[in-house]
């Protein structure tokens, strides 16, 4: 039997070329789709959702702006010679703030005839760049529910090759009904990737401020130790930065500097601003505060790639010597956020009045934290950074401490003049029985 051969008519061509477009976008939209979801910041999605956009309709600009209800504007992300710069525009406003608002689609072919952009900036904005914005499709985003989250534009579709068409040129090309319906797929899916970068970031808002909440009540059951969680979670911070760890990393070495002293909750605050000796149970209940910590804190569901921060606040007192508690853990069984929080804590015990000593100079604390690196107990690399980042952890850290605090030595010493070195100074046990409290210029050990 032989079958019958239909002519393929200009039409039928035409036809097949479209669907084979239709089907290479609908696998542009998939890999789009799942560009979108890898992103780990709004930040980061706001600009992937641009690049992938620009790639996929061929476009030479595109912005993809989110509606802030609270301010009543539009705002996105632009990344251009190595910065990333905010952009905020007014609802209403301009042609993005104008389908914010209306919702339509605007298609259009020429803006220097568009009444909306024509009579804007727009043409200002481009005597002063010299660049030409010629065509623009602007299309709302649309959660499920119909309510507007955000706002594409894209400006100006470039030829096939890639070219971007000249003022003069006489033939520009337009976005057209494809585009539209191309851009409606990649809307949906964006919008859907926005909603769950919210919720996850409103997540994390609310742990962080939760965390926060808990690290100012406990540091507040001892006036003493006002703020102590906070400046140390700072000093991490910046140690971490200027380490150059990842975003991931240094947001966790904030969240342990606030929770490092969680622990002190099972302590009686009798004994926590006691000013006198400490009899040995009472020093044993304030060394038990950093094993408490990490108790309370492995309880907490924390968000994947944070599970490691009970361990790192609970290595506090940790020391590389084998000689800090609770598990006299060595070397490098010592996380690296474990140093750093380590050193943070010892420097910003040592620079804060106690009821057991005067707050010290910065030459003091330091002259006591090289003291301990002789000893083999701290991370030499720890210790330097902070030495390096002093002028940025001290402007960051003097508003946080009271104001009613000096700076001064015991028995009236020149505070330009360090100190003789404590043994156990700054976190580890000294060499005298507990129940001698340790020379004024050094910090009670398990207090910091």
């Amino acid at each position: 039997m032989t079958a019958i051969q239909i002519p393929e008519t200009r039409e039928s061509a035409a036809d097949i070329a479209r669907l084979r477009r239709q089907l290479a976008r609908q696998e542009t939209v998939l890999e789009i789709t799942r560009s979108f979801a890898a992103a780990p910041t709004l930040e980061q999605l706001l600009l992937a959702v641009a690049e992938q956009t620009c790639a996929a309709v061929n476009a030479d600009r595109t912005t993809f702006f989110l509606v802030d209800e609270k301010s009543n504007e539009l705002w996105s992300k632009s990344a251009s010679n190595l910065e990333i710069k905010e952009i905020r525009i007014p609802k209403g406003v301009g042609m993005a703030g104008h389908v914010a608002v209306s919702g339509e689609v605007l298609n259009v072919q020429n803006c220097y005839e568009h009444p909306i952009w024509s009579k804007g900036m727009g043409p200002k904005i481009d005597e002063q760049t010299g660049y030409t914005t010629r065509t623009m499709l602007v299309m709302p985003v649309k959660a499920g529910s119909g309510r507007i989250i955000g706002v594409f534009q894209i400006i100006n579709r470039l030829h096939p090759d890639g070219r971007l068409a000249g003022r003069n040129d006489p033939t520009w090309p337009v976005f057209t009904d494809e585009d539209v319906e191309f851009m409606e797929s990649i809307a949906a899916s964006a919008a859907i990737a926005v909603q769950n970068a919210y919720l996850i970031e409103r997540t994390k808002d609310m742990f962080a401020s939760t965390v926060q909440v808990l690290a100012t009540t406990l540091d507040r059951r001892n006036p003493e130790t006002a703020g102590h969680s906070k400046r140390v979670s700072l000093i991490t911070e910046i140690l971490a930065r200027r380490m150059g760890l990842s975003p991931l990393e240094i947001e966790k070495l904030r969240y342990a500097g606030l929770l490092h002293d969680v622990g002190k909750i099972g302590v009686p605050e009798a004994v926590l601003t006691k000013a006198g000796k400490l009899t040995d149970e009472e020093f044993g209940q304030i060394k038990r505060h950093a094993a408490t910590t990490r108790e309370i804190l492995d309880q907490i569901e924390f968000l994947e790639g944070y599970e490691d921060i009970p361990r790192v606040a609970g290595q506090h007192h940790e020391k590389l010597s084998g000689k800090g508690y609770p598990l006299g853990e060595v070397g490098d069984d010592i996380t690296l956020g474990g140093r750093l929080l380590a050193v943070a804590d010892i420097y910003d015990a040592l620079r804060q009045r106690r009821v057991y000593k005067p707050a010290m100079s910065i030459e003091q604390a330091l002259s006591i934290l090289h003291s301990d690196l002789d000893r083999g107990d701290l991370d030499p690399k720890a210790v330097a950074l902070l030495e390096q980042c002093l002028d940025e952890i001290e402007a960051a850290c003097e508003p946080l401490r009271p104001t009613d605090e000096p700076v001064e030595t015991p028995n009236g010493a020149n505070p330009h003049t360090p100190p003789p070195a404590a043994n156990g100074a700054g976190g580890g046990a000294p060499s005298s029985s507990p129940q001698t409290p340790a020379p004024a210029t050094a910090p009670s050990p398990a207090r910091s």
